[in-house]
């Protein structure tokens, strides 16, 4: 069938956001889930938001920041109570100190409550003040940056510049994934110049500032033509991403060592550069960076540079050795020795998070399982070596095509008149797929190949990956999403390898299709309950639906032979069956198609009858009478019919002459035309390229000699 591989879901995921149902309570039944004493405390939260004293304004901002931790139920007992709109208004405060806090609060809300916060900032016009807040930080930072001695009223605002900054970055990071209004939006405000000064300063900006802009520039460079074109017009930023991707060398990922504090830096002094942590996570932001804006112009010197090769996967691959189940069970323990924090004291001062030895190791641990998620998505782009999809009909064809479609109907007497025999029996009928030339294959294609045995770490999840309510929940959040994403790159890999002719270790393919299978199994069985605990495991749609595109993908990748090869249980098409029955997603139930499309193609007699089970399956949307679905799945069992029945010599082609295969195709095809005809846009072009396909097939398949006749030229 047609090979689609997963490069990009809409926006990108918040890699920070931690999902409410990880929380034990989603935003349904939030209201009645705030506990009393917090219930208690908003309203004077809320009150002091708009005194008269800047100390209390201050106080109120980091208080509504510390309510909103992981707490559902008070954002929205907040949300009701116009806390978006407050904060909003506090962004113009004369007070330096209340608008980095009120930025912070509103950061916080921003990733906590996800599309619907953003959307409502947007709405209120969030983005008038962040401009004013921008030209007053640029302003700031180029006197510091030129060390400009500070004038005695700038000294608040300098010290207070970088957490500044970093709330200000996420805020437009949030912003930009809400909808297409936002983004363009922000990118009317000219923001690439005031994102690269962070990169281009590194060495004297504290480095988790840096890693806000890069994390910001990750978002909006990502299918965002007019912010790509921006950066890559300068030889100097990519030369600075290029610096950035390449400071120092990547160390394999391990569970030694403790990050230092996750605060904001005091006064202009940046945080130590030997951390390292943080610096293979800017890396690898600077990595998707570039990745996001090839190809560079061809003037520049560095679109000389292979920047997958000699870039993106000297820095990604190391950090895939990441044991997930040791790291889980490590932040579980940790866990358990935290405590909640209290509210903050008035006039606390920013930034002094004063977090314990436990709460620093967790942070790190978080802050590596964030790392290797941003790591596999840069990764899933990298192995979608695909080429880039063509027209299916140009211009000058269409205005024929329908014409040519009604000219393949037969008169309505039925059958085809002598001239049209005739013709077919001069010309020599060729295979369908003769004639697709092999495409050049990829020089990075060969590295990924030796891949799939490290990202197979990290399909099966650890028993905290989908607990709810999770004792960890940005753990869990992270763990979740980072089995979602190496799924992602291994079907993107083996699609690749289809597509090219690239050979898969047999030993590669049923290692694959053995961690995978049992994740699909897994996620059949539905809720599993957690004997340790209270809390249900329950794996959500969207694992089940990526691990059957990596499964489809292996069997595509395996071919038409090896099927038999990879082991599969003798239940695997029932299964199959099963999930394209029950799954509301669409390429999931063409992937089942497809899949079973290749499992139809086992030349084993014993599996003779499972095949025949299989074919009645595909040609069940055209058997009489035929009843309409949707383009994605009439298509899928079109191409499912091809596949299963394109090598005649196959001694598995017995069953398209049992069930009378051919006859079906024929009768069908005429229906096909014109169902084709009731589609719109691009699946209406698909659609006629592949009844063209499907005639061809047929006039292919009569073209052949009968079951007899080849077995007497195999005597002879």
């Amino acid at each position: 069938m047609g090979k689609s591989q997963k490069k990009r879901t809409g926006r990108r995921h918040n890699p920070v956001r931690v999902p409410d149902d990880h929380l034990g309570h989603g935003l349904a039944a939030a209201k009645d889930s705030v506990p009393a004493d917090r219930a208690a405390q908003v309203l004077p939260v809320m009150q002091k938001l708009s005194a008269p004293d800047a100390g209390d304004r201050t106080w109120a901002c980091a208080a509504i920041s510390n309510l909103i931790s992981n707490d559902p139920g008070t954002r929205r007992l907040l949300q009701g109570k116009n806390v978006v709109g407050q904060l909003i208004t506090r962004l113009s405060d004369s007070a330096e100190e209340v608008v980095v806090e009120a930025s912070g609060a509103l950061r916080n809300l921003c990733i906590d409550g996800g599309v619907e916060l953003g959307r409502e900032m947007y709405n209120k016009n969030v983005l008038s003040p962040l401009k004013a807040c921008v030209q007053k930080m640029s302003t700031t930072l180029d006197r510091i940056i030129s060390d400009i001695p500070a004038e005695p009223a700038e000294i608040p605002a300098r010290k207070l510049v970088y957490p500044f900054a970093e709330n200000v970055l996420t805020l437009f990071w949030c912003l930009s994934e809400t909808s297409q209004k936002a983004l363009t939006a922000i990118n009317a405000l000219d923001l690439p110049p005031f994102l690269m000064a962070f990169v281009l300063n590194r060495e004297r900006i504290p480095l988790s500032t840096v890693i806000a802009a890069a994390q910001c520039l990750y978002v909006l460079t990502d299918d965002n033509d007019p912010f790509v074109e921006s950066v890559r017009s300068s030889g100097e930023w990519v030369g600075a991403l290029m610096d950035c991707a390449r400071q120092a060398e990547i160390q394999p990922n391990g569970m030694n060592g403790v990050n230092g504090v996750n605060g904001f830096p005091k006064k202009d002094k940046a945080k130590p550069r030997e951390d390292p942590e943080r610096q293979t996570e800017l890396r690898v932001l600077a990595c998707g960076i570039l990745r996001n804006i090839i190809p560079l112009p061809s003037l520049l010197p560095a679109a000389a540079i292979d920047i997958d090769a000699q870039i993106v996967l000297p820095t990604i691959i190391p950090l895939l050795s990441l044991p997930l189940s040791v790291t889980a069970a490590r932040a579980v323990e940790l866990q358990g020795k935290t405590t909640a924090k209290p509210l903050p004291k008035k006039n606390q001062p920013p930034g002094n998070d004063h977090l314990t030895e436990e709460e620093q190791e967790l942070e790190g641990i978080e802050r590596r399982l964030r790392t290797l998620l941003m790591a596999l998505e840069v990764l899933a782009g990298v192995c979608a070596v695909l080429p880039d999809e063509v027209p299916l009909a140009t211009e000058t064809e269409e205005a024929g095509m329908d014409e040519d479609m009604d000219e393949d109907l037969p008169p309505e007497g039925g059958g085809e008149n002598e001239g049209d025999e005739h013709e077919e029996e001069e010309t020599p009928v060729e295979h369908p797929e003769a004639s697709e030339p092999a495409l050049p294959l990829p020089s990075v294609l060969q590295t990924l190949l030796a891949l799939p045995s490290q990202l197979l770490p990290l399909i099966p999840p650890p028993p905290v990956s989908y607990l709810s309510p999770s004792p960890v929940p940005p753990i869990t959040s992270a763990l979740a999403q980072i089995h979602l994403r190496a799924l992602e790159a291994l079907s993107n890999l083996f699609l690749g390898a289809a597509a090219f002719g690239a050979p898969v270790p047999r030993e590669t393919r049923e290692e694959v299709w053995r961690v995978v299978w049992d994740v699909v199994s897994f996620a059949q069985q539905g809720t599993q309950h957690d004997a340790d605990s209270t809390m249900n495991s329950t794996i959500p749609e969207e694992m089940r639906e990526a691990a059957v595109g990596v499964l489809w993908a292996c069997l595509e990748s395996a071919g038409s032979d090896a099927t038999a090869d990879l082991g599969v249980p003798d239940d695997t098409a029932h299964k199959l069956m099963q999930i394209c029955a029950s799954s509301v997603d669409e390429a999931t139930r063409a992937r089942c198609v497809g899949s079973l499309a290749r499992l139809g193609q086992r030349a084993d007699p014993r599996h003779k009858e499972e095949n025949k089970m299989i074919a009645v399956f595909l040609f069940h949307p055209f058997t009489p009478p035929c009843k309409s679905q949707s383009a994605q799945m009439t298509l899928a069992h079109m191409h499912g019919v091809i596949d299963m029945f394109s090598d005649e010599t196959s001694a598995n082609d017995v069953v398209f002459d049992e069930l009378g295969c051919l006859g079906r195709m024929e009768q069908a095809r005429h229906w096909l035309n014109r169902e084709v005809r009731r589609w719109k846009g691009r699946e209406r072009d698909e659609g006629r390229v592949m009844v063209t396909e499907w005639t061809r097939f047929v006039t292919w398949r009569k073209s052949l000699p009968e079951v007899g006749e080849q077995e007497d030229a195999l005597m002879e």
